[in-house]
């Protein structure tokens, strides 16, 4: 289990969740349209190798800590979906979250590829 990093899409308020230890699926030309923050509301600052539109993007934390803006994003994104209340609201979002876009993955693949390729479930995330 890991904690999750949440990625706020400025553009049309979508909520992305990925692991806090694993590299990003954000592509650089991509920091510009989204937030991004811890499970407990600091803010990252995401950057690129170099400043390049292309490179890899590395996250940094900054002294900034947004709880309220992130509470917010999340609960609208959330608002239509099944989340399993254990008290901790983020982590509960992040799991349902992570649910929802295991189950809209394309290409869908048979079970027992899709097994191989993704593993049996969607990850789950927990507060460290």
């Amino acid at each position: 289990m890991t904690q999750p990093r949440f990625l706020v899409w400025l553009d049309n308020g979508d909520v992305s969740v990925e692991s806090d230890s694993a590299p990003t699926a954000l592509e650089g030309y991509d920091i510009a349209r989204c937030r991004a923050f811890t499970v407990t509301g600091a803010v990252l600052r995401p950057t690129t190798d170099n400043g390049k539109e292309w490179g890899i993007v590395h996250f940094e934390p900054t002294d900034e800590v947004q709880l309220a803006e992130l509470e917010a994003a999340v609960r609208t994104y959330v608002s239509g979906l099944t989340v399993h209340d254990t008290g901790d609201f983020f982590v509960d979002a992040a799991n349902a979250i992570a649910s929802v876009e295991w189950t809209r993955r394309w290409p869908r693949r048979p079970k027992w590829l899709a097994a191989r390729i993704h593993g049996a479930r969607p990850v789950l995330y927990e507060r460290v």
